[in-house]
């Protein structure tokens, strides 16, 4: 039963795509974090579980954002696409609970007017690479950028700074900057 309910959670939230290649990379600089940042245990737990479901939330509304937008090219092209064929309110429903899922956390996590811009930028990015006009997917290079940025940098630095900002630690410059150069080309691939 638990089994069935884990498997239909993972199906609904697409967990085989992304958990593998985005979320467990950043869930490890988490950990990183916690031990670079000397963050005591049961903080780091807290801090743990709050950046999950952050990280669940970000990945469920990309893939609802990107799905929506490919229904019909997903359709022509024969290929599975996770909202097809729902209607509305489950469609409402879908982009609530993975909403939830990603602000509830803020409540929680250290919260500045930095750490709105780089939400709303993650935000605008799920945008740019799949709604029309620009939808930058389609776009060769600023499509894969774009992924590149969504997909790993954006999210790095939102939890190198959320991190840092919960236990005081002022921004380092040079480690900063090269987790960000790794994390961008890890999203070229």
């Amino acid at each position: 039963m638990v089994n069935r309910v884990l498997l239909r959670f993972s199906n609904m939230f697409r967990a085989k795509d992304w958990w593998a290649s985005k979320a467990a990379l950043l869930m490890g600089l988490v950990y990183l974090y916690a031990a670079w940042f000397g963050i005591p245990f049961l903080h780091t737990v807290w801090l743990s579980l709050l950046s999950f479901c952050t990280v669940v939330g970000f990945a469920a509304t990309g893939y609802l954002c990107n799905d929506f937008f490919d229904r019909h090219k997903d359709a022509l092209a024969g290929k599975y696409n996770f909202v097809a064929g729902k209607s509305p309110v489950v469609l409402v429903l879908l982009l609530a609970g993975s909403l939830l899922l990603l602000f509830v956390p803020w409540l929680y996590l250290p919260f500045t007017k930095i750490s709105a811009l780089l939400i709303g930028l993650q935000l605008l990015l799920f945008i740019v690479y799949s709604v029309k006009p620009l939808r930058l997917k389609e776009r060769g290079v600023p499509g894969i950028v774009t992924d590149a940025l969504y997909a790993h940098t954006v999210p790095a630095l939102l939890s190198y700074y959320t991190f840092a900002i919960a236990v005081d630690m002022p921004v380092q410059l040079l480690p900063l900057v090269l987790l960000l150069l790794w994390q961008f080309t890890t999203g070229l691939r």
